[in-house]
């Protein structure tokens, strides 16, 4: 799943390289279109699918806080620098290459995978909570606002990382 929703976190930017390559190179720019629209697909349908088939709990919520901005800052940290890549210098490309290998290594390994524009236009927001079990977990909810002492039901997506069931 993280794989996923890495590859889903870029599709911005495999929007725009393709966009930018089509008069370059079209084979590439076509190959980023498909990567674009296969990873928000498939990050789609991992939602989708955890929503229907996972049984939701019950958490209350003791604190909470917006994350909304670390989405933006993932945009201008990772993503607009990336944008002016040419496809056609190799040395550049490959560069290109290794720096999103390691990023998507850090993505996944720190459990960043929440941090995504792409739940952003799917309508998500980010919360930082804490639980009434004193657990800090992150619960991404269609939801704008949460309080405390509330209680949603929830999925858990991964350590840490919930998604909101109900809204």
């Amino acid at each position: 799943m993280g794989g996923v929703f890495f590859l889903g976190s870029y599709t911005p930017l495999w929007l725009i390289l393709g966009i930018r390559q089509w008069n370059a190179t079209r084979e590439i720019a076509e190959l980023l279109l498909v990567v674009a629209v296969v990873s928000a697909v498939a990050m789609w349908g991992i939602i989708a699918f955890t929503r229907r088939s996972i049984a939701s709990i019950p958490v209350r919520i003791t604190a909470v806080s917006s994350r909304e901005s670390d989405a933006v800052a993932y945009l201008v940290t990772y993503i607009l620098p990336l944008i002016d890549v040419p496809f056609t210098d190799v040395t550049k490309a490959a560069s290109l290459l290794v720096l999103l290998v390691v990023t998507g290594f850090i993505y996944l390994n720190s459990c960043m995978f929440f941090v995504n524009p792409l739940l952003s236009i799917f309508g998500y927001h980010l919360f930082e909570i804490q639980t009434d079990s004193g657990e800090t977990q992150i619960l991404l909810s269609r939801v704008r606002h949460h309080r405390v002492g509330s209680e949603v039901q929830a999925i858990r997506l991964a350590d840490y990382v919930l998604l909101e069931a109900t809204a």
